[in-house]
């Protein structure tokens, strides 16, 4: 057998030892060589923007960026358009998405990790459940990039079209309908109401089955209709003359790119806001949600989306989009809004910090750290994880009585999984003690659960009217919100006995003040968010109420 134990590597400045357990000491002896090396340079950053946004972006650090993106081909696509950007710009980045779209991130040249989840169920389910809003726990993270709704992140497509649809686009210009990713409970019902509308509107059309599964029924498909599945947006709305679509973040921005009119049919989520947004800039008609969704009134949309006016200003804005550069304004942006007073190790300044000296402002990178430790300078318990931000997406109940209800749903459900767990584990240790051959140890064992069942019941008779009054005090905190006040601020997040005391702090002077703010303040908004001078006195009353509710709650 090789022994590679306490092996030693000198690679021209650090030496690789590899211990007895397994692991690497690595000791660098020439640290000038980590900014010299071209192993450690950065890339010089390619962009058409401004010399002084390549300097900026020139002093932020090599970042490992992970973008976590929830949704379908279309949620994706900007990310990938950005995170080519930021890697560009220097920086490692990782896509963290649906295993679906594994092949399409790497074929980027970008990493990929696999969150799980299928896409798919995710659409179906919030078909189902549009009103429906996700909550999660705290979390950390350095930095985070949302969805890019301010820039346009386009990804140009490689495409070649299979004959059947380059046959049918050789005639005249037609539209396309398409859905995306949007699952319907009756896709045949759907298709027929397209058919309808295409025959109504005198024009031909291209369909994007999508996940929907549009066309798939044994249907009658006329000529002048042609179905297609997967189909890269920049590629097929060049070729068409307007777009039918969902109102997607993604599919809405590559319309407009192409300078095509947009009729859109909003599901659920943001797509009514960038339905409304479309008709409001005129390059469109107004949106048609989906359950309001007809023939007729499809086919009027598509006959409006088609007048010269609309079309012209659709070709205008299209013309501006392509005329900016979106992923780098989306970089420049990112680069702007960090806090570079955190960024950056300080011995190694061109690597990012990742760990902090207890007790000092003193911020190190994790070469920073080997080059430190290896050299007795630091010990390792004397560093923490460098944390900048942290963010609570625990907003709590909307209101005190669905919170004490559900707190209370909550607690009776804890006590009653405790005593059922008790209740269990006894019987089985009565079973034990007179059934032959039983194991003194396994009387212990059955014991022990019992009490362990009977422990946790306690626990949470005793937690019950803690967490029945503290969700009580949360829904009043965000009670305001229901009539429109939103001069919530976000609660403080409780870790333990100082941070409570903090928190509580804070809670006893700011919602004292914000709760006079709302009822001196919010009369005057309320009345002019309703466009009425007289609509002071219900606002004095919803301010009245503000008051009371945060005064109570504390914020």
């Amino acid at each position: 057998m090789f022994n590679i134990t306490n092996h030693v590597v000198d690679c021209g400045g650090a030496k690789t030892t590899i211990t007895d357990n397994g692991r690497l000491n690595i000791k660098v002896e020439k640290p000038e060589m980590m900014t010299t090396s071209p192993h450690w340079r950065r890339p010089a950053y390619k962009t058409r923007d401004t010399k002084a946004k390549i300097q900026e972006c020139h002093a932020t650090p090599s970042l490992n960026i992970v973008i976590q993106v929830v949704g379908s081909r279309g949620d994706i696509q900007p990310f990938v358009a950005l995170g080519l950007a930021l890697a560009r710009a220097g920086h490692r980045i990782r896509i963290a998405t649906h295993g679906t779209f594994k092949e399409f991130v790497e074929t980027h040249g970008l990493e990929f990790f696999n969150i799980g989840g299928d896409p798919k169920r995710l659409m179906a389910y919030m078909m189902q459940n549009s009103g429906t809003q996700a909550s999660g726990q705290i979390f950390w993270t350095n930095y985070l990039i949302s969805t890019p709704y301010t820039v346009h992140l386009l990804l140009s497509s490689a495409y070649t079209p299979p004959p059947e649809l380059e046959e049918f686009l050789n005639g005249p210009s037609p539209i396309y309908i398409g859905f995306g990713s949007i699952i319907v409970d009756d896709p045949k019902k759907l298709t027929l109401l397209l058919l309808e509308a295409i025959e109504l509107a005198g024009v031909r059309a291209i369909i994007s089955q999508g996940w929907g599964e549009l066309g798939s029924e044994d249907l009658v498909i006329p000529p002048n209709v042609h179905f297609i599945g997967s189909c890269p947006h920049d590629w097929i709305f060049e070729k068409v003359s307007c777009v039918v679509h969902h109102g997607g973040a993604g599919t809405t921005a590559a319309a407009m790119a192409c300078g095509k009119p947009s009729i859109v049919v909003p599901f659920f989520g943001d797509q009514p806001f960038w339905g409304s947004m479309i008709a409001k800039i005129g390059a469109g008609p107004k949106p048609i949600p989906f359950k309001k969704l007809t023939a007729p009134d499809l086919a009027a949309a598509i006959s409006a989306a088609l007048e010269p006016e609309i079309k012209q200003r659709a070709m205008e804005l299209g013309e501006q989009i392509r005329n900016e550069s979106g992923v780098d304004a989306g970089v420049t942006s990112f680069h702007h809004h960090l806090e570079h007073s955190n960024l950056s190790c300080g011995i190694v300044s061109s690597l990012p910090a990742a760990w902090k000296i207890r007790g000092t402002d003193i911020q190190l990178g994790s070469t920073g750290v080997a080059l430190l430790v290896n050299r007795g300078l630091l010990s390792t318990d004397k560093i923490e994880l460098l944390r900048p931000q942290k963010y609570d997406l625990n907003i709590g109940p909307r209101d005190p009585f669905s919170g004490m209800a559900f707190a209370f749903i909550d607690s009776a459900a804890e006590i009653s999984g405790g005593l059922g767990h008790f209740g269990a584990s006894t019987q089985e240790l009565f079973r034990s003690i007179f059934e032959k051959g039983s194991v003194h140890s396994g009387k212990r064992s059955a014991f022990a659960s019992s009490m362990e069942g009977i422990g946790k019941a306690s626990i949470n008779v005793v937690r019950a009217p803690i967490d029945i009054s503290f969700a009580f005090t949360q829904g009043l905190h965000n009670a305001p919100k229901l009539w429109g006040d939103h001069h919530v601020e976000l609660p403080e997040t409780v870790e333990g006995i100082p941070t409570g005391l903090t928190a509580a702090s804070k809670e006893l002077v700011f919602g004292v003040y914000n709760g006079f703010h709302s009822l001196i303040m919010f009369p005057g908004q309320f009345a002019a968010h309703r466009g009425k001078r007289f609509d002071i006195l219900p606002g004095l009353g919803f301010g009245t109420a503000s008051c009371i509710t945060k005064s109570l709650s504390g914020k």
